[in-house]
């Protein structure tokens, strides 16, 4: 909604949703109205969804995640992110799997037009549903206000310490499943600590998801060893003060649809870095951070030295990413999707 609220386009929206949010409030524009609705189950939209169009003579039905119902009275265009459950089964569960193809991937196929995160995302679904290239657009994200803006240095430093957290440390932030990758960046982080005479820290902010028994049990003896920091979830003052005051963003995911963590950190003017794999290399263009095999625990932890040791590295990288952020705008973002819009329209 930020999106769309930053054109200035004169399109009316309705925003559907299960409760009021206090943190994502409707934007203060006339443009937007909102119905609360109870839980949007696939079955409750395929039952309801038509008279509400009906009833609001709407011309144009945007699903940003559930997939796109059967029953309609408008065109509808559907918001992929990944297709993580085709191209890496083994790192989702079965029910979810089977959900996926039974429903997202049908919805793939059934919507009037695709909003791809990612020129990634958009070859992969053109690649393994055989879909036109022509009914796929790009809207790069843009990263949430809340998470990028400044952040005072004393209440950074309080929060900071609040967390037992301390300069000089690393940073990741992202849900803790296997694709993400985290086992490696610890056995990364051990070399570095291993042939460094310096303290160092890693912060990992992220709540278990999936397959992630064993990266669990990991995380919480790293923990208590007190060099790895581990925190389920933050606040956005907490998140915004782990990104200013880190010393690098390391995100070794093996798949991403975007990666928009990364983005976050680059808000700040962190250098970040990140594998050379999926979307991930869109996002970190023109000297903005530091690419690396996501299979190769070396290679990582030779990146974190350079980080560590090379001051001036550091700074340009910063700058560059700072620079590279800024082209991901609220307003690019919003009148990309406006534009998708049209073209679900026009077909």
């Amino acid at each position: 909604m930020a999106a769309l609220a930053a054109t200035q386009d004169d399109n009316r929206y309705l925003l559907l949703r299960h409760a009021p949010s206090a943190r994502r409030p409707l934007p203060a524009d006339p443009r937007f109205e909102e119905m609360l609705i109870p839980a949007a189950t696939d079955l409750w939209l395929e039952c309801n969804l038509q008279p509400i169009l009906e009833q609001w003579e709407a011309d144009l039905y945007h699903t940003p995640l559930a997939p796109v119902p059967v029953v309609r009275s408008c065109p509808a265009v559907m918001t992929v992110h990944d297709i993580i459950p085709r191209v890496m089964p083994e790192v989702v569960d079965e029910q979810f799997r089977q959900y996926f193809d039974a429903s997202i991937a049908a919805g793939l196929r059934r919507c009037d037009h695709l909003i791809a995160v990612s020129e990634h995302t958009a070859r992969d679904v053109a690649t393994f549903y055989g879909l036109s290239p022509s009914k796929i657009s790009i809207v790069l994200q843009a990263a949430p206000p809340e998470h990028t803006g400044p952040v005072d240095s004393a209440a950074a430093d309080f929060l900071l310490a609040e967390a037992g957290a301390r300069r000089p440390y690393f940073l990741f932030v992202g849900a803790l499943e296997p694709r993400k990758n985290v086992s490696r960046l610890l056995d990364a982080f051990a070399i570095l600590c291993a042939e460094s005479e310096r303290h160092i820290q890693l912060v990992v902010v992220g709540a278990p998801r999936g397959k992630a028994d064993e990266l669990d049990r990991r995380l919480r003896a790293a923990d208590r060893e007190g060099n790895v920091i581990r925190l389920e979830t933050a606040t956005p003052e907490q998140l915004r003060a782990f990104y200013g005051s880190a010393l690098a963003f390391v995100f070794p995911s093996v798949y991403e649809g975007f990666g928009l963590p990364v983005l976050e950190a680059m808000s700040h003017g962190v250098p970040v870095i990140v594998t050379r794999v999926s979307s991930l290399p869109e996002l970190v263009s023109d000297g903005a951070g530091l690419l690396i095999d996501p299979y190769d625990s070396r290679e990582l932890a030779e990146a974190m030295r350079r980080m560590l040791s090379d001051h001036k590295l550091r700074k340009s990288l910063g700058r560059s990413a700072k620079a590279r952020a800024a082209e991901f705008s609220l307003q690019r973002m919003g009148e990309r999707t406006v534009d998708a819009y049209r073209r679900g329209l026009t077909g």
